[in-house]
């Protein structure tokens, strides 16, 4: 069976979530996104626990899209793309019993940072805590900076190598990793504005230790 027309999918995800949804709009969902799945995305998942976690959390989720200044409907992303991932992400932590690491990675304005908002919303749905840390919050503050532009004139701008703090990476992946639950994660914030642009170091956030850590970067 092919994959159905992405505009019938969303005209019956509209009837789903207006609670008038019928057999034939569920199935067809499913079917969507069965045809869509990659074998490793579609590993243990049921579709119909799915489409309940889709519906319970679409309307914050399409809250946040807005947020973010895009006005379109979120429910093919969310279906297709983000429940998924948040699903295998949630099976491979499950797998480990232990706490993990998940990289998040791409190029600059790819959403890295929204997926990671919503992931934190799913998982949160799904009984497990994360929090995201960027790599962008691992620059070496402004000070440090106009050191490295004193050694070398092409470390003008954050970003190349160097430009970032590589011992507080590693702290801070220590922390995740070692101690105790009731220990606080100390997660480095940096504010891009400071400095006319050039950015600097701001005061740390302290989260409750989560069960996954998303490093976006």
């Amino acid at each position: 069976m092919s994959s159905p027309n992405s505009s019938l999918i969303l005209d019956s995800f509209h009837r789903i979530l207006a609670d008038q949804g019928t057999d034939s709009d569920r199935a067809l969902v499913i079917e969507a996104r069965r045809s869509h799945l990659c074998d490793f995305a579609s590993a243990g998942v049921n579709n119909d626990e799915s489409l309940q976690i889709f519906l319970e959390t679409y309307p914050r989720i399409q809250q946040l899209w807005e947020s973010q200044g895009i006005s379109s409907d979120v429910s093919l992303m969310l279906w297709l793309y983000w429940l998924p991932l948040a699903e295998a992400i949630a099976a491979q932590y499950q797998s480990l019993s232990r706490p993990m690491i998940q990289g998040i990675l791409g190029g600059q304005g790819t959403g890295k940072t929204t997926l990671c908002k919503v992931l934190v919303e799913l998982l949160g749905y799904m009984d497990i805590s994360a929090q995201a840390l960027s790599i962008d919050d691992l620059y070496k503050t402004y000070a440090e900076r106009q050191e490295l532009l004193k050694q070398d004139p092409r470390l003008d701008w954050r970003g190349p190598p160097g430009t970032h703090d590589v011992a507080l990476g590693l702290d801070v992946f220590g922390q995740f990793f070692n101690g105790d639950q009731t220990t606080p994660l100390e997660v480095p914030q940096f504010d891009k504005y400071a400095f006319d642009g050039q950015g600097d170091r701001t005061s740390p956030l302290f989260t409750p230790k989560p069960d996954i850590l998303l490093f976006e970067g």
